[in-house]
């Protein structure tokens, strides 16, 4: 594994592991866990905080890839466009 990528994963970890453990804490104190059932229930329920924290950074880093191709297609279509001018212009000088 690569050590951008080793990085990358600790990151993702060292982001939703503390808010999954929160999670954890919060719904074992408010509730009377006394059968398996109730133990099911708090496991479904920290997967489903915990992919939710996922989603969440991930549509964070997404949107943020997003706008940096949006900000380098825009300064290539400017340049494009500052291109065609100066020939347009050329032209007419011709």
């Amino acid at each position: 594994m690569k050590l951008d990528k080793q990085v990358s994963v600790w990151a993702w970890i060292g982001r939703v592991a503390p808010l999954s453990a929160l999670l954890l804490i919060g719904l074992v104190l408010t509730t009377d866990l006394s059968t398996y059932k109730d133990y099911i229930i708090i496991a479904i329920a920290v997967g489903f905080g915990t992919t939710a924290f996922f989603w969440w950074w991930w549509v964070i880093y997404a949107v943020k890839s997003l706008v940096k191709l949006l900000d380098s297609n825009k300064q290539k279509f400017d340049s494009i466009v500052k291109e065609l001018k100066n020939i347009r212009k050329d032209m007419r000088n011709l």
